[in-house]
């Protein structure tokens, strides 16, 4: 089942969706749908099943980099739309690194958090 909401973006917001939404064939609702999906999805994970891991999981986690070709692949696709030259293509690929690179994120977020609260690490703040 499917809620509908209405929300207020800003016009340069809008206009970059738009654009997406339309290079990729896809309705804007549509595409701002599985925008949202695919930030939000790693963060509800990760967060919910972080206390049942291991003190060893939890400390493997925060230590997780990108695999270096990963890493470096990611890298030239960013320079490439930064010089507004990224095919529809390269786009796709792009994106699905980001989503990539933010669960990596948020996860070791959550495994930090965790980590705090067990005492196994110190807060980033003390």
């Amino acid at each position: 089942m499917n809620d509908s909401i209405t929300l207020n973006l800003s016009h340069d917001l809008l206009v970059k969706a738009q654009a997406w939404a339309q290079q990729s064939g896809r309705p804007l609702a549509e595409f701002l749908a599985e925008s949202l999906e695919c930030t939000l999805a790693p963060f509800s994970d990760s967060a919910r099943t972080m206390p049942d891991r291991s003190d060893d999981e939890v400390i493997e986690t925060l230590e997780y980099q990108l695999n270096p070709a990963v890493d470096q692949r990611l890298s030239q696709l960013l320079q490439l739309q930064q010089n507004g030259e990224l095919t529809i293509a390269q786009a796709q690929e792009l994106h699905q690194l980001m989503t990539v690179y933010h669960e990596g994120l948020l996860t070791k977020s959550a495994a930090l958090r965790e980590a705090v609260r067990r005492g196994l690490r110190n807060s980033p703040a003390s």
